[in-house]
């Protein structure tokens, strides 16, 4: 993992003096705390919709904090409209949920609104960027039936690829710097937990705590600021003034 980490700390550094400066920051568009709904904490996001009968609100202990969540069963899981509210190639997503089962191969994102394999999964517990041709560590990050903290960032490049990261808990489990267009959201619809239709299987059930979405890519640090509380997918509230 220290290898991959002084990669993309090199890579980014290029990154920045090929693009003639730095990333603007990221803005939180859409918050999804699933409080027995499915609507977003920040106005003007849309809902998340099931994507398939069966998803429930229930109630568990997450991070030591009992709160209510989003069930589902294997199959299900929910989406975001997504045009008009983020950036399709730069954007960033954060997650706190748990999977029944982690063998083999495991949908947690699709960006292609249900047409393409390619995505975020977990692969026999590991964190993989499937079709990005980047790295990813093969050692197991996500246990079956326990919570974690996922976040997803992604940069547009000047050449048209993205630059994707994906991270276990704050820490950069997998990365790609040349992941071409298969992770943009071209087709308007991000989809979380369910496979698409030309392959298909690759799915488990479990359940969603809460979901932020950003435009623009949240850096290293953010991402820490999110992972210091695995309960919490909104950041913490700025610094009182001195």
């Amino acid at each position: 993992m220290r290898e991959i980490g002084r990669l993309i700390g090199l890579l980014t550094v290029l990154a920045i003096l090929a693009g003639g400066g730095a990333a603007e920051a990221a803005t939180l568009k859409a918050a999804y705390q699933l409080q027995g709904s499915r609507s977003s904490e920040v106005a003007g996001a849309p809902d998340l919709v099931d994507l398939a009968p069966g998803n429930v609100f229930t109630t568990e202990t997450v991070g030591g904090t009992t709160r209510q969540l989003l069930a589902f069963p294997e199959g299900s899981g929910v989406s975001l409209a997504t045009a008009g509210l983020i950036d399709q190639t730069s954007f960033s997503v954060v997650m706190v949920f748990r999977l029944a089962e982690v063998s083999g191969f495991r949908r947690l994102l699709d960006f292609s609104g249900g047409s393409s394999d390619l995505g975020l999964y977990v692969q026999s517990g590991a964190v993989r960027l499937y079709g990005s041709g980047g790295a990813y560590a093969v050692d197991p990050s996500v246990a079956a039936s326990s919570y974690v903290q996922i976040a997803l960032t992604s940069e547009g490049n000047v050449d048209g690829t993205q630059s994707v990261d994906a991270y276990v808990d704050g820490d950069l489990r997998a990365f790609s710097e040349g992941a071409g267009t298969n992770f943009s959201l071209r087709s308007g619809i991000l989809r979380f937990f369910k496979d698409d239709s030309s392959f298909g299987g690759e799915e488990s059930s479990g359940a969603v705590a809460c979901v932020a979405v950003y435009d623009g890519a949240l850096t290293p640090e953010e991402v820490g600021e999110h992972a210091a509380d695995p309960a919490r997918c909104t950041p913490p509230p700025p610094p009182p003034p001195p």
